[in-house]
């Protein structure tokens, strides 16, 4: 697994490295309607919290990062970065 491309190895859960799942979490969001503030509402951080993990500056914690492909159907595969 080449970490410098898209997990980054915890004792318990991998979690996504920034930009390319920012990307695509905002990419979605945009397509499905939704303001920042109607999808932070619904996974329980607020939009500047989003706004910062959709600009890659912050590593996404996994909890947030499943409720936020659960709630956008966004398809787990997508986000992984290939080698």
């Amino acid at each position: 697994m080449n970490l410098s491309k898209g997990w980054i190895n915890t004792p318990f859960l991998p979690f996504m490295l920034t930009e390319e799942v920012g990307k695509v979490l905002k990419e979605q969001r945009e397509l499905l309607c939704l303001s920042r503030a109607q999808v932070a509402g619904v996974v329980g951080i607020s939009p500047e919290t989003l706004k910062v993990y959709e600009n890659g500056e912050r590593t996404l914690p996994f909890n947030i990062y499943y409720k936020l492909v659960q709630f956008m159907k966004i398809s787990i595969g997508i986000l992984k970065v290939d080698d």
